[in-house]
């Protein structure tokens, strides 16, 4: 892989076949280094602080509770029964595990799409330089199915899903953290077992300091906050690469290009004309914030960027109404919950949350299938009983407003005069004034219009004569 991105680096791309390879190979890398910025190596990721719990965690390291032999079996690749594995007596309190662990394994997969039950052989550790936790990582890792017999699931049937594979984690923090860059494909055995694994780390881990396995058996749920994100990229590469949005930003000039080409353009006084009946702000909107949802509707791509306070949950807000009433919908995805909770409690409170599907909990969320059906049906149930709101008399008395203001900013800015300047540069100009070298003497109205231009040059003469003699 490496060879074939270094060889497209150095050709051109050309028409066609040629082109669209060259196009996600620079797609390709780029989702390669996504993935590895976002996977998080402090201690919430328990493939590499894995901490037992106490129900989720079925320990079948060999002791005098587990049998050693029937282990292997297991690690062998063989269909285990658990009442096998464990005796008589602990077979009770090892199948309340398996339901657990199963229970939320099926939880994940309908929740976050992720496969998480795995078969784990070996913990590491080494001395960690982040901070004061104690590193346990996962060693080898293989899928695994938990098949419950009975209609009580009082034993399970244990069975490898998949082959095994050396934590991808840990080799990631092994590179981050001491530059051991390893790669399981230069392994010389077919096929990866936990044994050869181990072996094959610790001798080439003996330059990190601490780094020892420990002999562990552990069936549990593996996976880490953002597993999700990072699986999406490395397994979209091809829809990204099809994408220009996404392959313009992985860097691939002709996307970038397509983008430049494509690119509405929306004007800043597109309030100024924009007919009420088809504009559908819940929130005050300045200029900035209107030209951003202006652009959105028209089909631009755009970053927009802020500090803290400057509406940018108001013109979310903003934007999933107006493109609501369009009949459009709108993703919204953020990385804290509280971000979702702003943007929300805002449709809320404009009476709007029956546009809403939180899939994710939080204040308001689904909270299981049933709510969400439940929501559905409100949704529907409120859509339908919305009486048809005449609102002719006050769009005409809004557009009347609107363009005298229009009206009034357009004169401010009007230049005029042999000068050119306008009235509100004018004002500018006298704003600008240091207070000790302002008067208090005004004109009235009357006057001011009988100046001509004549006049003031002879009247500005007279004052710079006035300062002259002091």
């Amino acid at each position: 892989m490496e060879a074939e991105e270094r060889w497209w680096e150095t050709q051109p791309p050309q028409a066609g076949t040629d082109a669209d390879a060259h196009r996600a190979a620079i797609v390709r890398r780029a989702a390669k280094a996504w993935a590895s910025q976002i996977i998080d190596l402090g201690g919430r990721n328990n493939l590499l602080f894995y901490r037992d719990l106490k129900v989720g965690t079925i320990d079948l390291t060999p002791s005098d509770r587990v049998d050693e032999s029937v282990v292997r079996q297991l690690l062998d690749g063989r269909v285990t029964r658990l009442s096998r594995l464990v005796s008589h007596d602990d077979l009770p309190a090892f199948a309340r595990r398996a339901r657990r662990v199963r229970d939320k394994a099926d939880e994940n997969y309908e929740e976050r799409g992720l496969q998480t039950l795995f078969l784990a052989d070996g913990m590491s550790t080494w001395t960690n330089t982040r901070s004061e936790s104690t590193p346990a990582a996962p060693v080898a890792l293989a899928p695994l199915r938990l098949s419950p017999l009975g209609g009580a699931a009082e034993d399970f049937d244990l069975d490898l899903d998949g082959d095994w594979e050396i934590n991808p984690t840990l080799l990631h923090l092994l590179r981050v953290d001491f530059g051991v860059d390893l790669d399981p494909d230069d392994l010389t055995t077919d096929s990866i077992d936990p044994l050869t694994a181990h072996e094959w780390l610790v001798e080439r881990c003996g330059d990190v300091p601490g780094f020892s396995i420990a002999p562990r058996v552990i069936v549990g749920n593996f996976s880490y906050a953002k597993q999700p994100l990072a699986l999406d990229i490395e397994t979209s590469v091809e829809a990204m690469a099809r994408h220009p949005v996404v392959a313009a930003i992985a860097g691939a000039e002709d996307a970038q290009r397509e983008l430049i080409d494509t690119q509405p353009v929306a004007d800043i006084s597109e309030p100024d004309h924009t007919p009420p009946a088809d504009e559908f702000l819940i929130l005050d909107a300045d200029a900035s914030q209107s030209y951003v949802i202006n652009a959105a509707v028209m089909g631009a791509n755009l970053v927009v960027q802020g500090p803290p306070g400057t509406g940018k949950s108001q013109t979310i807000a903003n934007l999933i109404a107006t493109l609501a009433a369009r009949g459009l919908s709108t993703l919204f995805v953020a990385e804290k919950r509280a971000a979702i909770d702003a943007v929300t409690n805002r449709l809320t409170q404009a009476g709007l949350d029956t546009l809403l599907m939180d899939l994710h909990g939080g204040t308001g969320g689904t909270g299981g299938k049933r709510a969400m059906l439940q929501q559905v049906a409100r949704a529907l149930d409120t859509i339908g009983s919305i009486p048809a709101v005449d609102r002719r008399d006050e769009d005409e008395g809004l557009v009347d407003d609107r363009d005298r203001l229009n009206a009034f900013e357009a004169a401010l800015h009007d230049q005029r005069g042999e000068d050119g300047l306008s009235v509100f540069e004018m004002q500018s100009e006298l704003l600008g004034v240091h207070e000790d070298l302002r008067s208090e003497l005004t004109l009235p109205r009357s006057v001011v219009e009988r100046i001509s231009w004549d006049d003031l040059r002879a009247i500005g003469g007279d004052v710079a004569e006035w300062v002259r003699l002091d």
